[in-house]
């Protein structure tokens, strides 16, 4: 099938026409659903006026096919991570693209979502684009394929008009060497995620096994005791038995069992429960999709309020996980953990690791001068915490990065709790050590209420590199606070790694053996050497592997902050 959008009265004509210019084309492809990404069809616009849609058994689909694969033309896309994982088995350019989604969180809008977004292009206003859901309930189905054939097409039209349009409108609201510097990795983010990791089976299996069993054990105990862990209201009932108070949830009038509320029960039943959870998640989430399979793959994109590189998965029917939070240490007596499962093709992983970057950042936007002379000793913040509270290292980390997110005591209390064998059930203890984390980081702390109160008078806030980010109020003061707090640092942390990345794509060949990025942190696939590396002896013969310090030109890509790179080399990711 193929459908044209448009006012041209010799549309065949015009299309072919079309076909051999070099001008730019908006493009949007239409899936089965958000979940299921099989093709029905794909739109290009020519302009923002004229719109065609091909199905895959079309006449026209290898003409429009020939477009996409044209190096020489820009592709206009509106969240081009997803349309380009779309059509990844086609071979299509992915280098000479832009996504206006992207354009759109630079400006900022209030929503990057294309409705959202082509609500004033003209001409076509607010009924330029509509949602799936709007569409199926004005045409009373419950699914996308259930609409009309010609439905479909005039959507992934408009849409494909939309995304034309929108380029040309926000070229000229948004700064656009900003945004080509994150254009260019557009391309080589998708290469990157196309690779993937090469998998151990012999671990997986034996990871499969201990948590099976464990699982097995654990539910069979739940049993015994009279409840199924599954369920949300046998699980509460037995735990109210058992003398525990717990809040009701407002909509099913069940008890809350979610791990902030069992955390904070004194009932040695709580930790079975949690572990059964994290071992059942393990299973269903990453050991189960990767038995049999030869390598993990993900699907990377920019598209995070603060820029950040975000890993996800593409459907139920690829096999893409989030490679970014996959848990990094073993559990209590095992020797392997699931980020061991992960091996290299070229006998080594080497990763460089923007060591403490966002305290870094901090410590510079800030000015505080007891964090910035830590720095500049090479020295190691949360060694510095722990000294100058008193406490654990591991407290001390804790407060480091709970504090910049805007942790309360309750979240932070949570995460102590996690971490550490001595549970704290006093509240006023971790509160009077976030107090003292103040008193101890005063120009920190000033810092933080400086910022609060530029997102409360401006709307946004700033990365050092002048990214605007929109701080959503409409979420609740508390929650727009703690971006105002965190933002700045995340998004100035996102733009250094990106100028690594850069690097990386422009002035070595490393791409090709560029394994993932996760957070502030690149793995490369074999022994890479970064310039100016040297080796540090003291954290080799700690670690049990190689680490060098990279304090050269690299340390200073952005700015004249001091961000040196630690590159180890190991076996194995983790």
């Amino acid at each position: 099938m193929t459908y044209h959008h448009g006012l041209s009265t010799t549309p065949r004509d015009s299309f072919y026409e079309q076909l051999n210019k070099r001008t730019p084309v908006g493009v949007d492809t239409e899936t089965v659903s958000i979940s299921n990404r099989t093709l029905l069809g794909i739109g290009v616009a020519f302009s923002q006026t004229e719109a065609y849609y091909v199905t895959p058994n079309s006449h026209e689909f290898d003409a429009v096919l020939g477009v996409l694969r044209d190096k020489s033309r820009r592709k206009i896309y509106h969240n081009a991570p997803f349309d380009l994982r779309v059509l990844r088995k086609y071979d299509v350019d992915i280098d000479e693209v832009d996504d206006t989604a992207l354009m759109a969180r630079l400006k900022p809008e209030d929503s990057a979502v294309l409705e959202d977004v082509s609500f004033w292009l003209h001409p076509f206003g607010h009924h330029q684009t509509q949602t799936v859901s709007h569409l199926m309930a004005q045409y009373k189905v419950r699914k996308f394929t259930d609409l009309p054939a010609d439905v479909i097409a005039e959507k992934c039209c408009k849409d494909a008009k939309a995304a034309y349009g929108l380029f040309f409108k926000y070229k000229d609201e948004i700064s656009m060497s900003y945004y080509e510097g994150l254009r260019v990795l557009i391309g080589p983010l998708e290469r990157i995620s196309r690779q993937g990791i090469r998998l151990d089976q012999d671990v997986l299996q034996i990871l499969y096994d201990d948590y099976s069993f464990e699982s097995t054990c654990l539910h069979a105990l739940f049993r015994r005791m009279g409840f199924n862990i599954n369920s949300r209201y046998e699980l509460g009932y037995t735990l109210s038995e058992r003398g525990n108070a717990l809040p009701f949830l407002p909509k099913s009038g069940l008890l809350a069992t979610d791990e902030d509320n069992l955390i904070r029960l004194d009932d040695p039943l709580v930790w079975p429960i949690l572990r059964c959870r994290d071992i059942d998640k393990k299973l269903s989430t990453y050991i189960k999709p990767w038995l049999g399979k030869e390598r993990a793959y993900t699907t990377l994109r920019m598209e995070a309020a603060t820029g950040r590189l975000n890993s996800s998965n593409a459907g139920e029917l690829e096999d893409d996980r989030n490679l970014q939070n996959i848990p990094k240490v073993a559990d209590s007596g095992s020797k392997h953990h699931i980020r061991s499962a992960f091996i290299p093709d070229n006998g080594v992983f080497t990763f460089a690791d923007k060591s403490q970057l966002e305290l870094r950042i901090l410590a510079y936007r800030s000015g505080d001068e007891y964090m910035l002379n830590v720095f500049k000793n090479d020295g190691d913040l949360h060694e510095d915490t722990s000294k100058r509270m008193n406490l654990p290292r591991v407290r001390a980390k804790n407060l480091n990065f709970g504090i910049p997110y805007g942790a309360d005591v309750a979240a932070v209390m949570k995460v102590i709790n996690k971490d550490t064998a001595q549970i704290i059930r006093d509240p006023s203890i971790v509160a009077e050590q976030i107090e003292l984390w103040y008193r101890t980081y005063p120009q920190a702390a000033q810092y933080f209420t400086d910022q609060e109160q530029f997102g409360l008078d401006n709307g946004y806030v700033m990365t050092t590199g002048g990214r605007k980010m929109r701080i959503p109020w409409e979420l609740g003061e508390k929650h727009g606070r703690n971006c105002c707090r965190n933002y700045p640092i995340q998004g100035t942390a996102a733009e250094d790694v990106f100028a690594l990345m850069r690097w990386v794509v422009q002035e070595t060949s490393w791409l090709e053996v560029t394994r993932l990025q996760i957070h502030d942190e690149l793995m490369h696939d074999g022994l890479v050497e970064y310039p100016d590396m040297v080796l540090n002896e003291t954290k080799t013969a700690k670690e049990g592997y190689k680490v060098y310090d990279v304090k050269g030109e690299l340390a200073y890509l952005t700015s004249d902050y001091y961000l040196p790179i630690e590159v180890s080399v190991k076996e194995r990711w983790g």
